[in-house]
């Protein structure tokens, strides 16, 4: 499993007990941090692909020939 899949499954779960499940104080404060920690998972996985993406481009940018790939001649 992905830190990506990991962190939707925790969002979704946090969706649920903010549904239904939040019954006093001390829940609350559970669930802030479930979906806060959802949260920050996923803007750390976008950030990561990101990261993978723009390495992609700025190696083609600085003038890198892109790799010979068999059958382009």
């Amino acid at each position: 499993m992905s830190i990506f899949e990991i962190a939707v499954a925790s969002r979704l779960w946090a969706s649920r007990w903010e549904k239904g499940l939040v019954e006093d104080e001390t829940m609350s404060i559970g669930w802030l941090a479930v979906r806060t920690a959802a949260t920050l998972l996923i803007a750390a996985a976008m950030v990561a692909a990101l990261q993978v993406v723009s390495q992609d481009t700025t190696t083609e940018a600085a003038g890198a020939a892109p790799p010979i790939v068999r059958g382009d001649y």
